[in-house]
């Protein structure tokens, strides 16, 4: 009689478990989840043994509701920001402030990241921001005219770079995401002024079938990447390109005043800083620069010490989990995950 019990406890079909399991991230409560699968039932030990039986039946795990979760939500993110949400666990490999120039070699950590995309496998990989540099077009250009690149040849290298970023990346995983913020020094609109007679026939073409599209600039680019101002992650993680606040605090700053867990590119600064309060603990991640900070596009720095920091951040999401680490180049070496990466 008990085996005759235990069967009947764990029966249901194959579609119900699958049903159950399909909405149940979506609700809030094992009541709701039922409701949702269209299963109308109010005796709440039959809704226990219908989500135990989805369990055993289907091999997962339909962890228990929090409510908590549900009571902040950020109903003031753009309609406009992309949102990604990855299930189960996701790498993402993130990197910003390239500022490429033709004819440079690649940098240490340009060449470190491709390693670790390779060896890693991310599940996403994401530019955020100012892979230009729009030496013509900045207002230091005039000081060092005859050394800058034109935007042309900017261009142009940044196609090359980024298409060659998406490659490995794809090889690496077939389904990776790749995901860029737009930079300040992303001028894209305003290199097009000076593109019109481009001697490149690939930015000619590019130009070309620019007029007859309805896709922007940066989508007609760089096509193997998802463009955007900002991006959320599992509705857990914001990106953008500029932080929220200024300054040596900005990654403190920022996240206390999003409200969520936030990184941003722009300063070169690399480091991630918690923050705690009753809301419990995020954080605000700097994403470093891939480009050396002591090239000849900082010249304007004029040979002052710069609080920057060679390297871009790896980021490890479990459904609502996420931790960031940044990875640091020094000497042509970095670290991650018990292993040394050499450029």
């Amino acid at each position: 009689m008990a085996e005759k019990h235990h069967h009947k406890f764990h029966f249901i079909s194959l579609e119900r478990a699958q049903r159950i399991a399909a909405v149940w991230d979506k609700a809030t409560s094992l009541r709701e989840a039922m409701l949702m699968a269209g299963i109308n039932i109010k005796d709440m030990r039959t809704m226990f043994r219908y989500r135990r039986s989805a369990e055993q039946i289907l091999g997962i795990t339909l962890e228990t509701h929090d409510k908590q979760k549900h009571l902040v939500q950020f109903k003031r993110v753009p309609q406009r920001t992309r949102r990604i949400d990855f299930k189960g666990e996701a790498i993402i490999v993130n990197f910003s402030d390239c500022h490429w120039w033709p004819n440079q070699r690649y940098t240490d950590a340009h060449v470190i990241m491709l390693k670790m995309i390779e060896d890693l496998k991310p599940h996403g990989v994401a530019c955020r921001g100012d892979m230009m540099d729009g030496a013509r077009l900045s207002r230091f250009g005039k000081r060092y005219l005859e050394d800058t690149p034109t935007t042309e040849d900017e261009v142009e290298t940044c196609m090359f770079y980024m298409s060659e970023i998406a490659d490995v990346s794809k090889q690496a995983r077939r389904k990776v995401d790749l995901d860029i913020n737009v930079g300040n020094h992303e001028r894209i609109e305003i290199a097009l002024a000076n593109l019109d007679n481009a001697e490149s026939e690939v930015v000619s073409g590019l130009l070309a079938g620019l007029k007859a599209s309805e896709k922007s600039p940066m989508e007609i680019f760089f096509p193997d990447w998802h463009i955007g101002t900002s991006t959320i992650i599992n509705d857990t993680f914001l990106w953008k390109h500029k932080p929220m606040r200024g300054g040596i605090h900005a990654r403190r700053n920022s996240t206390l005043n999003a409200g969520i867990s936030i990184g941003n590119g722009h300063t070169h600064r690399l480091g991630v800083t918690y923050v705690s309060d009753y809301a419990g603990t995020r954080h605000g991640v700097e994403c470093g620069t891939l480009a050396d900070p002591l090239s000849d596009q900082f010249l304007y720095t004029e040979d002052n010490a710069t609080d920057w920091q060679h390297g871009f951040v790896i980021q490890i999401f479990n459904n609502k989990g996420v931790e960031s680490i940044p990875v640091i180049v020094h000497d042509g070496k970095a670290r991650f995950n018990g292993k040394v990466y050499k450029a």
